[in-house]
């Protein structure tokens, strides 16, 4: 059951977020011709500073959702109640503290702007960002249920229905009235949209839990959630120093062009990790329950299937998009809209260095392991964010990525598999690293040889091009990977999974056809 819960999970997220990527694509091609370049930087730096705000989530739901995996594999609907209870109090409070910070911030944020905007105007473009968050806030409780009950497809059909109405609308905003006002009030609309959609799902599903009790939490269980929790907004602000201050860096240290370019080729990046997070979450709350309900060592023996598994899909993605970046952006954006070689290998390097922790990132989510760590991202934010300023001036955009490299190399690669391998499975870590430089190792090559070929292609068109890329990229990364990981048990599981995920789907299909 956990593993068809899972499969379910991985298969409406992967079909989800490639929709919703190429949904992402098709409106900021349009949204570039229409407004211009600057204006999705603009996006790019406001859509930061609103993540930034969002630290003051605290972590609070990854907290509770780990919180829910014992009592819902116990069927203990009081104690999953007082959790969800909990949640919606903690979410109004947060919702309060982000419009408030939000409201003073939409005064200070067009000073990240260099370029001649009115103050007022962009004001309240960040103000309507800020809103849009807040919407999302809105029933979080019953979305947490979703994910921790291993039902977060459901979580995922509500945003890409959600997703498709705001894309048809949007452009038709765009096309029509050329305004970004209302392509904003559009997006704030469409996340309400799929508010109702999950209120509704929830009241069918879960309709049985009795939230309207008035049991608390018991304080020891609130001073452990509080540490977690405390842990959280620090891992929190880590995260963020990596993934929302470049375009902030960029458009002050560079210029707003810059950061819109940038934002590009993030847009790309940000879409793939959307896309393995959810084959993750999918996974997150099984292995969870797995955890809850058997021994070290055959979580350890899931962690090394999950790891492979991993590696498999960031140096199929990387590999990717280093080849086919170049043609895919003439062809989207323009000629305009392009980096240099040495830009697009440190993107590359970032992604698949920071993808490679996704492994990791579950057990500790499913653990709910975030204390020992704590203060490390403090480090690393002080690393990142020191040499970033120092570096853009004389390296430009290469400088903040070099930052994000370094700073992501020196504190967590050591630090977050040190610590699950210690805490969780209680075995040390040298497997992990001689795995990683042999992963590494293989990609690397299987990126060379696939560069390789494709640059020896025959000329064409953009899209044949693309094509043909995506192509080898399909077959030659993947085949090396056949030939020297053949005989490793990760790989005859991994196999085993996919056969079985093979006859579930045909067994659904026969069992439609004969209803």
């Amino acid at each position: 059951m956990r593993t068809k819960k899972s499969l379910n999970n991985i298969l409406v997220s992967c079909f989800s977020y490639i929709f919703l990527m190429l949904n992402s694509f098709i409106i900021r091609g349009v949204f570039k011709r229409i407004l211009g370049q600057e204006i999705v930087g603009i996006e790019g730096v406001f859509l930061n500073v609103v993540s930034l705000l969002g630290i003051v989530e605290l972590g609070i739901g990854t907290g509770i959702v780990y919180k829910l995996y014992q009592p819902i594999a116990d069927g203990d609907t009081r104690k999953i109640a007082i959790l969800l209870n909990f949640y919606k109090k903690a979410y109004s409070i947060i919702a309060t503290i982000v419009l408030s910070c939000g409201f003073i911030a939409a005064f200070f944020v067009p000073s990240l702007v260099k370029e001649d905007y009115s103050r007022n105007w962009l004001s309240l473009v960040f103000f309507m960002y800020v809103l849009e968050v807040l919407a999302s806030y809105l029933f979080a409780q019953k979305r947490a249920m979703f994910t921790a009950d291993q039902r977060n497809y459901v979580n995922n059909i509500a945003h890409t229905v959600g997703q498709m109405i705001s894309c048809v609308l949007q452009i038709a905003v765009l096309m029509g009235l050329h305004s970004y006002l209302g392509y904003l009030l559009v997006r704030i609309f469409c996340t309400a949209l799929e508010n109702i959609f999950i209120s509704w799902q929830y009241k069918k599903q879960y309709g049985y839990i009795d939230t309207k009790i008035k049991d608390d939490l018991p304080e020891k269980e609130k001073k452990g959630l509080f540490r977690n929790i405390k842990a959280l907004l620090f891992h929190k602000i880590g995260a963020f120093s990596l993934t929302s201050t470049s375009s902030m860096i960029i458009a002050r240290g560079v210029d707003l062009i810059s950061a819109g370019i940038y934002s590009n080729y993030m847009l790309i990046v940000n879409g793939l990790n959307n896309i393995t997070n959810q084959v993750f979450n999918g996974i997150v709350a099984s292995f969870g329950n797995l955890m809850s309900t058997s021994t070290r060592e055959k979580a350890y023996e899931n962690f090394k299937v999950l790891y492979f598994f991993n590696y498999l899909i960031y140096s199929f993605f990387s590999i990717s998009f280093f080849v086919i970046c170049v043609p895919f952006m003439k062809l989207w954006m323009g000629n305009d809209s392009l980096f240099p070689i040495a830009t697009v290998s440190l993107i590359t390097l970032y992604f698949y260095i920071g993808g490679m922790r996704q492994a990791v990132n579950l057990v500790r989510t499913s653990a709910g392991i975030y204390q020992p760590d704590q203060y490390f991202p403090l480090i690393e934010t002080a690393i990142n964010l020191g040499l970033a300023l120092i570096l853009v001036k004389p390296l430009g955009i290469n400088g903040v990525l070099v930052a994000n490299l370094v700073s992501m190399f020196l504190v967590p690669f050591w630090t977050q598999p040190y610590i699950i391998h210690k805490n969780v499975f209680d075995t040390g870590v040298k497997n992990y690293y001689l795995r990683y430089c042999v992963y590494a190792a293989v990609a690397l090559f299987s990126l060379l040889l696939t560069q390789f070929i494709c640059s020896h292609l025959p000329a064409m068109g953009a899209m044949l091009t693309i094509v043909a890329d995506a192509a080898v990229c399909l077959v030659v990364p993947n085949a090396i990977n056949l030939l020297v990981f053949w005989r490793t048990a990760e790989f005859q599981r991994l196999k085993g999974a996919g056969i079985g995920l093979w006859r579930d789907l045909q067994h659904r299909r026969s069992k439609k056809s004969s209803e």
